[in-house]
C-alpha cells in the first residue's frame, strides 16, 4: 500500500498556444501552399521544446508536447 504524501499529480489536456512563427506555417500548409519540410521541422521543434520547457518550469507532473504540430482535431 502506497502512502498519500498530499501531492496531486497536474498536467493538461489538450493544445497550447503555438508561436506565430508556427501558426503561419500551419495555415499555409492548410491553404495548399508549399512549405519547406526543413522550416517545417525545425518551427515544429522549437515550439515543442519551448512548450516542454513552460510545463516542466511550472512543475506539471505529466508533460506533453502541447500538440504544436496538429492541424485538425477531426
Amino acid at each position: 500500500m502506497t502512502t498519500n504524501d498530499g501531492h496531486i499529480p497536474t498536467t493538461h489536456i489538450g493544445s497550447l498556444p503555438r508561436p506565430p512563427e508556427l501558426l503561419d506555417l500551419l495555415t499555409r500548409r492548410q491553404d495548399g501552399e508549399a512549405v519547406d519540410p526543413d522550416e517545417w521541422d525545425e518551427t515544429v521543434a522549437d515550439a515543442t521544446r519551448d512548450v516542454v520547457d513552460r510545463q516542466a518550469e511550472v512543475g506539471l507532473d505529466a508533460i506533453n508536447n502541447g500538440e504544436q504540430s496538429r492541424v485538425s482535431f477531426n
